[in-house]
């Protein structure tokens, strides 16, 4: 056998052109080629006279305007930079662009083409250049919603921190207020009694009514006692020390116990050693204290159970309390404290679950704990 032209020649094949013409017809896009002096396309199989609803001739006829009538505008200056790229390359070097093309209804496609010089001159200039291209439409749009999604969910990320800082603000607030009313309210009138007091122990009551002044001394010695006592408190509040001293069980026993004259509390703990760092057991320690007092504002409740297990890699807490209840579906996160409660367990990446009704409110919320 001899080969002429890149084809075998025995009877079982037919001509070259008949042969080359299957080929292009079965390949997988649009393959056309383009001379470059007149810019006239000269050849395009199937699926190119498809997309632009044209004729061979009528595509070859109208030479530079083709691409001014079928390139997408905004992609115009690049697939002339692609061009220009191409007639500069190597023989033989492929160059890949991605653009869109208008089809005979005038709507975009996206085509990703391969072009290569396909002849040269005598002088190694180009004259003609194939192109294999193939629809990408779906692909770009899976594309551009993948891109839409992950803007979306970064606008959502986004939404959510400003969400949590906002009611992370929001607690401070409410806690700079709790505290300037305690020092107002409290230790302030408590100072304001014992600068009344000061004011009328002179030695003019000394000497003219001795009882009356060891009154007023005993009464101011008691206003400063219970000032002490005001400024403990407040700073417990603040940083509790016991928590520090003692550790978790006994600081949450100590904000239970505070509230034991109206609601019986019942403790279930479980791997308290594992509770580390210190600032997680710090954030569980002011969640258990932010729901207990919860149960003593809105509850109305007899009597209130907290759970605290501690596995290697989870905080457990539970707290059920048998207080009147509140309509989640109305009512939400709002109103009740629970908000901030929920996005300080965001933060911890955990997870809070609210059921209420009337007779029973239970809280369950799942804390990771990290191992790096």
């Amino acid at each position: 056998m001899k080969n002429e032209g890149h084809i075998i020649n025995n009877d079982n094949v037919l001509g070259d052109i008949d042969l080359i013409q299957g080929i292009v017809d079965a390949a997988p896009g649009m393959l056309y080629v383009i001379e470059l002096q007149n810019m006239q396309m000269v050849y395009a199989n199937e699926k190119v006279l498809s997309l632009f609803g044209k004729t061979l001739e009528e595509l070859s006829q109208m030479g530079v305007k083709l691409f001014d009538k079928f390139v997408f505008h905004e992609d115009r200056e690049r697939f002339d930079a692609h061009i220009s790229d191409l007639l500069s390359s190597e023989p033989g070097d492929v160059k890949e662009l991605t653009f869109r093309l208008l089809n005979a209804a005038g709507r975009p496609t996206w085509v990703r083409t391969r072009r290569t010089i396909y002849k040269t001159d005598d002088h190694g200039k180009p004259t003609h250049v194939i192109s294999l291209s193939q629809d990408v439409s779906r692909e770009m749009e899976l594309m551009e919603l993948k891109a839409q999604l992950e803007e979306e969910k970064r606008l959502l990320k986004e939404e959510k921190q400003l969400e949590i800082f906002r009611a992370i603000l929001s607690t401070q607030e409410e806690e700079r207020q709790r505290i300037s009313e305690s020092l107002h309210n409290g230790l302030g009138q408590l100072l304001y009694g014992v600068k009344l007091n000061l004011s009328t122990l002179n030695t003019q009551l000394a000497a003219a009514n001795p009882e009356s002044f060891l009154e007023t001394k005993q009464y101011t010695s008691q206003l400063l006692d219970e000032g002490i006592k005001e400024t403990r408190r407040i700073s417990h509040q603040l940083m509790p020390t016991v928590l520090n001293d003692f550790g978790i069980r006994a600081a949450i026993e100590d904000v239970c116990h505070k509230m034991e004259a109206k609601i019986m509390f019942s403790f279930d703990f479980e791997g308290l050693a594992l509770l580390k760092p210190k600032y997680l057991e710090l954030a569980v320690y002011r969640t258990v204290q932010e729901l207990v007092l919860n149960i003593g504002k809105h509850a109305k409740a007899t009597h209130a159970k907290i759970t605290l297990k501690v596995k290697p890699h989870l905080i457990y807490i539970n707290v059920c309390d048998n207080g009147v209840g509140f309509d989640i579906n109305k009512n939400g996160y709002k109103g009740i404290g629970l908000r901030s409660i929920r996005d300080k367990i965001s933060l911890l990446k955990g997870f809070m679950k609210v059921s209420s009704r009337a007779g029973r409110t239970e809280i369950d919320i799942n804390i990771p704990i990290s191992t790096k």
